[in-house]
């Protein structure tokens, strides 16, 4: 199954009626070329931190071939923005940063136009409803198995945040959920790797299903020599070698390479 949903919308887009303004005669060549809100279906969206937007959408087969999709959006008072990064001939799908969004909790209102027509129109709120983070990063395994992690830095609270651990053995593999950056894991497992995803999960942020990708695996075995990968800022990281040792089992000892 997939990992994460987006944001879908049922095609109740709006458009404009052209029957009072077309005359009573036969024009079926016009007629053919006029924007029709059935044109745009399945409109996807996702949201990433620093406010970038990725949104896809199918386009019938009733559309003439030619015929480009251009993106918009707008946050309170402004004028609709075109969503600039998107590559001409790239019909169904358009990505952006969205200039003047300094909000995760504002209405953002989109439009799909057709040669200046709306064929498309919604709006979000809140945007973190269908926000994508970053995965966790430097995923540790400390005495008697308790786990901690961080998240990139991201401007909501740290209770934002839900998280799940996977982990896996010889024996399988199970899921665990978490509050908080931690955990403290109440199997004796000798042998184990366990990675973190995370999403918006409380009530009175957000309540996004679309979890962020997995962070890096981290492997823990006794008597083994492990290596785990830890990345502060982005493209900054650093290598680890973590060895157990015998005498006090869950102790590691972190040599930097």
């Amino acid at each position: 199954p997939p990992s994460h949903s987006s944001l879908r919308f049922p095609c109740t887009a709006v458009s404009k009626s052209y029957s009072s303004i077309l005359p009573l005669v036969s024009l079926p060549p016009l007629c053919a070329r006029i924007p029709n809100k059935s044109w745009i279906q399945n409109v996807s969206c996702i949201f990433y931190d620093e406010i970038y937007m990725n949104c896809t959408w199918d386009i019938s087969e009733s559309a003439p071939q030619k015929q480009q999709f251009v993106l918009y959006y707008k946050n309170h008072k402004k004028r609709f923005a075109k969503c600039k990064s998107q590559r001409s001939g790239d019909r169904g799908h358009a990505s952006c940063y969205l200039q003047g969004v300094t909000s995760y909790y504002n209405i953002l209102y989109l439009r799909i136009k057709a040669s200046k027509i709306i064929v498309f129109e919604t709006d979000i709120e809140p945007l973190l409803d269908f926000y994508k983070l970053r995965p966790p990063i430097n995923v540790t395994v400390l005495k008697n198995n308790a786990i901690t992690w961080e998240n990139i830095p991201f401007k909501i609270f740290e209770e934002c945040f839900t998280y799940q651990l996977n982990f896996t053995t010889s024996n399988g593999w199970f899921t665990e959920t978490s509050d908080w950056n931690n955990y403290n894991l109440e199997k004796k497992l000798n042998t184990f790797t366990v990675k973190v995803r995370s999403r918006v999960g409380e009530f009175y942020c957000g309540d996004s299903q679309i979890w962020s990708d997995w962070s890096e695996s981290v492997n823990v075995g006794k008597g083994n020599t492990i290596f785990l990968l830890c990345t502060g800022r982005p493209g900054v990281s650093a290598l680890y070698e973590l060895k157990v040792l015998p005498t006090e089992p869950g102790w590691y000892l972190f040599a930097k390479h």
